[in-house]
Order: structure tokens, then C-alpha cells, then sequence
């Protein structure tokens, strides 16, 4: 069975390849991934929660737009409060 970290790893990993934007927090045991394309318009992510190596995924629409959307921040807030590392992660810039 895969890790936390493991799964939170591939996911970044996996929305980087798609040149979406990536926002991460967590530690070992609880994580969370939240990612969207890079359009200033959009209003859906997609948002990973991850407990001991399970992970549940689901697609999100925000009110407004992802980039106005306070849940989001809510959200990263309550993984933040035992991360270890760093909790906000974008894709790399050529």
C-alpha cells in the first residue's frame, strides 16, 4: 500500500505534468492536494484528501472563481497545522 507522502508525490506530480497549478499541505499521515488549470476564469478544482495512503478525490466548483474562492484556503489552513516541509507547491517555470 502506497504512503501519504507516496500519493501526495504522484499527484503533484501528475497535475504539474498537465501544467495545472498545484497547492499542497500536510504531513506524513494527512494530506491534501488541490490543483486547476492555470485559466484566470476557471471555477472548478480538483481536490485530493489523503489519510494513511487513502486517498478519495473529488471535482469542485467554486462560487466565483478558484482564484477568489476562501474554501480553498480554508481547506490548506487545516492540513497546515502540523505540516512539516514545504506547504504550497506551483509548477516549476521554464
Amino acid at each position: 500500500m502506497p504512503t501519504t507522502v507516496e500519493i501526495q508525490t504522484d499527484a503533484i506530480a501528475k497535475a504539474r505534468d498537465k501544467n495545472w497549478m498545484v497547492l499542497s499541505a500536510g504531513t506524513d499521515y494527512t494530506a491534501i492536494v488541490i490543483a486547476h488549470c492555470r485559466d484566470m476564469n476557471t471555477n472548478w478544482y480538483r481536490e485530493m484528501v489523503i489519510v494513511d495512503g487513502v486517498a478519495e478525490t473529488l471535482t469542485h466548483q467554486s462560487p466565483d472563481t478558484v482564484w477568489n474562492d476562501e474554501e480553498i484556503a480554508k481547506k490548506l489552513e487545516c492540513f497546515k497545522l502540523n505540516t512539516q516541509g514545504n506547504d504550497f507547491v506551483t509548477p516549476e517555470t521554464d
